[in-house]
């Protein structure tokens, strides 16, 4: 039997003109066998050391809390400096980790969402409000304008729902308050069609052409985004993308450089509220 020898390196497609139609199609099958095993592997990886890290994570958060508290140590102010920084490093840290987390079940299919009918208006002013202290701290103006009259329900998982929505208006403030003027958020909800729609508006730094393609891809940053910003993992809107997809629903933005962006989220109005 003929055999053919290709190095490891070589791309599949570099030896289409030297092997049968059959050989290359087997080839790129195996390929993409290849491919997909690596990515379980990597799935695999993110879980495992992500439930390591969470442990002793929590425990020295557990820590600092305790030395912050008024039942902790008397920390003199340059000492409890010190001790805030590393408590609000070590909370990125766990953020981190549960995103890791979350990714690895989404991906395999290990974290069932479980959507329950709600008032999206209702729910968003109670997301709003948790994020006003984080608006207020960055100097910028956080506004809920809810709708006149009650909205059709939606169904939604509200644990991962609220992780959207957090991010979202985590971000609008973020890059709003580092774009040089005062950053201004805007928030509203209406109903079009058969859908509910959320729009989260800033003035900030804008997305640029050349990161649009690539604004839900898991671990990735726009450039602008990472000097204005050096914290941040690029998994907020990776998950976002799969949780509302997941659920049926859509997510969407429109952004202009220096100008801002508003990130629109839609689900489908519930049967019974159509």
């Amino acid at each position: 039997m003929e055999s053919h020898e290709f190095p490891v390196e070589e791309d599949v497609t570099s030896v289409k003109g030297s092997v049968s139609r059959e050989e290359y199609d087997r080839l790129q099958v195996l390929c993409d066998q290849k491919d997909q095993e690596i990515e379980r592997m990597k799935t695999e990886f993110l879980s495992v050391a992500s439930h390591q890290f969470r442990t002793p994570l929590t425990s020295m958060n557990w820590y600092l809390e305790m030395l912050l508290s008024d039942e902790g140590a008397v920390l003199q102010e340059r000492e409890r400096g010190y001790v805030e920084e590393v408590y609000a490093t070590s909370r990125r840290m766990v953020g981190l980790v549960n995103d890791l987390l979350n990714v690895s079940r989404l991906e395999t299919g290990n974290l069932e969402l479980e959507p329950m009918p709600a008032q999206l208006e209702t729910f968003l002013q109670t997301l709003v409000d948790e994020a006003r202290p984080i608006a207020d701290q960055a100097g910028a103006t956080l506004a809920y304008a809810p709708p006149a009259d009650p909205l059709p329900m939606v169904a939604i998982d509200k644990g991962m729902v609220r992780q959207v929505f957090s991010n979202l208006l985590t971000n609008a403030i973020k890059y709003s308050s580092s774009a040089g003027a005062q950053g201004k958020i805007d928030v509203s909800i209406t109903q079009e069609g058969d859908e509910v729609i959320a729009a989260i508006q800033d003035n900030g730094i804008g997305i640029p052409e050349e990161a649009k393609p690539s604004i839900f891809s898991k671990f990735y940053r726009a450039e602008n985004a990472i000097h204005a910003a050096t914290d941040g993992s690029g998994l907020g809107l990776y998950i976002a993308h799969m949780v509302v997809t997941e659920l049926g629903g859509r997510i969407w933005y429109e952004s202009e450089v220096g100008t801002g962006t508003t990130f629109f989220v839609a689900f489908p109005c519930t049967s019974s509220s159509v």
